[in-house]
């Protein structure tokens, strides 16, 4: 009894220290690994920080998730991916999900994904970001044969990356809004290193004028043989490029961030109800001390890392 007293104090002291653990800028905003059950991907609410589950925008081929899923050298990633059927033009999927946060100080967020054309492909394929009147489309514009970005009304830029069907690449777009003169600047990388710091030079880059505001949601959108996976959302280029195996990390996502603390409460206090909750993850990650065990021995030393991170 004595135990578990002293345990919940510790835990609550944890809790109302969040605000000061994360302040706004400097975590993960929302990720997706597509590692829930297998099934349409239209309806579900897997991965965390989304204000909505996946929503169909009409399409007329199948998005489903399927174990598997896509990997990339040093990336953290889970098992399964988001697989759209082949398909024959005019045939398209389109699927949306929303997300909310706190306006970057830096007017900066960023987005990544693993994304591979399958045999069967058609002629487009990634993520639209933005608002729908200017949104973009980061991965394969329609009828390019390089990774890009491209506007819906048509401007665009390439990286000099060839598709290759059957080659998995790792995308992430740097998203910047500034106010004077309005403009919203896209920065696309090509296969970057995680873990590592954010090059200097852009595979690709692409500025609306006249335009100053970040996506607040999503959509997968191709016309068949693509599978998409390890979507992450963060106001920081370190939040959308994680290297797995990280101690603390309790939601699996390979970032520590606010949203490992109430896994790591629950992996302290139901340990039963944590590998239910989250049956890819090690509850190993959570012995922050060393000593073999997972206990509340532990706390203070959660507490340390996400101070320092």
């Amino acid at each position: 009894m004595l135990f578990r007293k002293h345990n919940s104090i510790l835990l609550c002291t944890l809790l109302l220290m969040l605000p000061r653990l994360h302040p706004a800028g400097a975590q993960l905003i929302a990720c997706e690994s597509f590692a829930g059950p297998a099934g349409p991907l239209d309806g579900s609410d897997g991965g965390i920080g989304w204000v909505s589950t996946w929503q169909d925008r009409g399409s007329s081929i199948a998005t489903l998730i399927e174990a598997g899923g896509l990997t990339h050298s040093g990336l953290a990633s889970l098992p399964g991916g988001a697989v759209s059927e082949p398909g024959y033009p005019p045939e398209s999927a389109a699927l949306t999900r929303s997300f909310e946060y706190a306006a970057p100080r830096d007017g900066r967020v960023f987005v990544s994904f693993l994304y591979r054309p399958e045999d069967g492909y058609g002629t487009f394929g990634g993520l639209r970001l933005g608002p729908d009147a200017h949104s973009i489309l980061v991965g394969t514009p329609r009828d390019e044969f390089r990774y890009g970005m491209k506007m819906d009304a048509g401007a665009g830029a390439s990286s000099n990356v060839d598709v290759e069907v059957g080659v998995a690449v790792f995308l992430v777009v740097e998203i910047r809004a500034i106010e004077a003169p309005a403009r919203t600047v896209h920065r696309l990388f090509v296969n970057a290193t995680p873990g590592a710091p954010q090059p200097a030079q852009a595979d690709a880059e692409l500025i609306i004028p006249g335009m100053c505001a970040l996506p607040s949601n999503i959509e997968l959108a191709n016309d068949g043989g693509v599978t998409t996976d390890e979507i992450r959302i963060g106001y920081t280029w370190r939040d959308v490029t994680p290297t797995p195996a990280l101690l603390g990390d309790m939601d699996c996502d390979g970032a520590l961030t606010n949203f490992d603390i109430d896994p790591f409460t629950l992996s302290l206090t139901a340990p039963a109800e944590y590998e239910i909750a989250f049956p890819h993850c090690n509850r190993e990650h959570a012995d922050l001390n060393g000593d073999g065990a997972v206990d509340n021995f532990d706390i203070d030393p959660f507490v340390a890392l996400l101070m320092n991170d």
